[in-house]
Formats: structure tokens, sequence, C-alpha cells
């Protein structure tokens, strides 16, 4: 939307920025007047006039009706038209693209879920993804116009910059998704990891005065991320917080890179439950009942449980001589559904860390089911459209 767009140089730079901060404002005052405005953005009443005309006749804003009160007339409040335009958020993961769209106020107007197992080549998960998009404008009668901004929160090593992403391990391909998103929309596009997405979202929700935050997301692979001075640490080439091939055991299991000895072969999902299969000897039980079973006492399940347990252990203990974190948060089935899965953990990792004031931190855990990437990466694209 034009309106929204900083021009590049000259006067009308200034006047589409002001114009931009003003709108961001009214947007998230919930109602504030033209003198509030000016003073709050030490703006000119002139500057301040014309930038809301334009807006009000882009259908953006709207003059709240005047009131006549016992001690005069209340200053005509200025207000946002919450369905004037959308965000849109994406968040691709190894198996599905989870889709929604999203008012000014953050109310969800459109959702939906396609399944993408199998697909690894670029080819097929943008023709797949512009598929979904357009299917999203069609169903939910939105244009595409109206669109400011999308969010998009992709597994894989992205490269913010360039706004490019390896999504497929197997095929290493370089997949330019900002600019064939940009074919169809001509909109502000905002790209992030999808696990830096929740790691921002669980750290402005839940920890916004912890300076120093560790994220760790145990699933099919192993993933997590790091905040330090209230930043995501990205490292030189977006590859850091790389927990996955950390050394925990000399010439243990042989990890998808082809090393030996790393976290991912003894904590992913399918490495747990291909351990206990081998163990029991029983096939087709999941992570899930293995730490049902381990819950209610089975010798077998708590084993297995344990020692991938134990090898977070090791790896965290690396971490946190390292970063000397003040909160670490972990994300799994494994810590979510077996309770004695984190005290096990704190204990062995207590064992391993030999400076008590490092273990001066607070462990969480993330509920799954309450993680919503696609949600938090709509919300954090219209603030990087407002951040211009």
């Amino acid at each position: 939307m034009e309106i929204l767009t900083v021009h590049q140089k000259g006067k009308s730079q200034i006047k589409s920025k002001n114009r931009l901060k003003i709108f961001k404002l009214i947007l998230s005052s919930g109602g504030i007047s033209r003198i509030e405005l000016g003073k709050s953005l030490h703006l000119s009443a002139a500057s301040v006039t014309r930038a809301v005309e334009e807006l009000v006749r882009a259908g953006l804003v709207y003059e709240e009706k005047k009131e006549i009160t016992f001690v005069g007339r209340r200053p005509v409040l200025l207000n946002i038209r919450k369905n004037s335009c959308y965000s849109m958020g994406i968040h691709i993961s190894r198996r599905s693209i989870s889709l929604c769209i999203h008012n000014l106020l953050e109310e969800v107007v459109y959702e939906a879920k396609d399944s993408i197992g199998g697909v690894e080549y670029a080819v097929d998960l943008l023709r797949v993804l512009h598929q979904m998009m357009n299917r999203a404008l069609e169903k939910s009668g939105i244009s595409k116009e109206k669109i400011v901004s999308v969010g998009l929160a992709v597994r894989g090593i992205v490269n913010r910059q360039r706004g490019t992403v390896i999504y497929s391990e197997q095929t290493q391909e370089i997949i330019p998704i900002v600019e064939s998103v940009k074919s169809l929309f001509d909109s502000a596009v905002f790209l992030e990891n999808n696990i830096d997405v929740d790691l921002k979202s669980a750290y402005s929700q839940e920890f916004p005065h912890t300076d120093e935050l560790v994220y760790v997301f145990a699933d099919e692979g192993i993933s997590g991320g790091m905040i330090s001075g209230r930043q995501v640490i990205r490292g030189r080439n977006n590859m850091a917080a790389q927990f996955a091939h950390l050394l925990v055991e000399e010439n243990g299991r042989l990890c998808s890179c082809g090393q030996k000895g790393h976290l991912q072969p003894y904590l992913a999902k399918s490495a747990i439950e291909a351990e206990y299969q081998s163990q029991s000897g029983q096939t087709g039980v999941n992570l899930v009942q293995i730490c049902d079973r381990a819950d209610q006492g089975e010798e077998i399940a708590r084993a297995v449980l344990h020692t991938a347990l134990e090898k977070l252990a090791a790896a965290m203990a690396q971490v946190i001589v390292l970063f000397n974190p003040g909160v670490i948060v972990l994300c799994g089935d494994i810590f979510e559904h077996y309770p004695d899965g984190v005290p096990f953990l704190r204990d062995t990792v207590a064992a391993r860390v030999p400076i008590p004031p490092l273990l001066n931190f607070d462990w969480r855990v993330r509920i799954r089911r309450e993680i919503r990437p696609e949600r938090n990466v709509a919300k954090l694209a219209l603030e990087y459209l407002l951040e211009q």
C-alpha cells in the first residue's frame, strides 16, 4: 500500500516517514487527538493535519464523532479502521505450511494449513506456497492490495539480508523466498527462522526483562536460539545456536551431518523412538507414549528418556559455561509429557557445571500447542513495516 511506504529521498521521504509515525501512534493509542499526535511526535500542526487527511482519504483512519460535554467540546479522536488492511503470516515447517491473515488489531480473519510432506526442491515449495497464498486471498475475500505486510517463519538456514533460505538439508538449494513472495504482493516482507520467531515471541511475552536467554526446541530435529543484550544472536552466517551439533559423546552415534557423537542422534524424536524399539522390541510406540510409560514407572522407557536427557545435559553444560544465561526455555514432547524430565535434566546439568553462580537461572517449558508461528510472524511483519 503506497501510503504506508517510505519514499527514498527528498522532502517526500520526510513526509512519508512522518505519516507512518502518525499511523503507528494512532494504531497503538486506541484513540488520540491531533494535538496529542503533534506533542508526542514533535510535529507541527500543519504536518499532522496533512498526514491525517491523507490517512483518512485512504480509508485507514477515521474521526470519532464530536461530543459536547459540560466542560466544552471534546477533542476529536482519531482511530484506526481495523479492517482497512491486513498482515499475512506464513509458517513453513518440515511437514506443513500454516497461514493466517490478521487485521490491524491482530484479530485473525483467515487461517489454513496444508501438508507438504516430501517436498524438497525449491520449485515445488514455491509452487505450493503461491497456491496457498492465492487460495487464502480467494477464500478470505481480501484483495492483495490490502495485504500490507507478509511474514515468513521458515525452517532451515535463513539469510535475512538476502531474503533467502536453505530449506532442505537434502538439496541444499538457496531459495529466494522473499523475492518470490514479492512477485505476488507489493508489500513489506519479513523473513525469519521459525525457531527465532518463537524465541522472539517467548522473550517479548514472558521474559522482557531477561538479557540472556537460551531456547531449545526438540522435535524431528534439534534447534534453538539465544538472546543476548535483548538481541537475537545470529552469527556471521546466520547459523548461531546449532545445538544439534554439539559434541556430547566421543565416537558416539552417527549424526545426519556425517560426524559422530552429536546431540541430534540422541535427542531427536525419531532417535528416541528407535532406541525404545531397540530395547523393548515393541514397534509403533511414539515419543508421547514413551513419556507416558516412563511416567508410569516403566524402566525401559525411563532409561531411554534419561539417556537422551543426559546427552542434552552435556550440551547445555557447555552452553551455560560459555553463555551464562538467565533463562533456559525448553520446548518438545520430552519436556512437556514427561514430568520427571526437567528435574532430572536440571540435576544432571548441576552435576556437570562446576561453578555454582552459573546455575543461578530459571528453567521454563514452552507448551507446543500454544505456539503459533504464523500468527507471531504476521505481527512481526506489521511491526517491520511500521519501523521503516
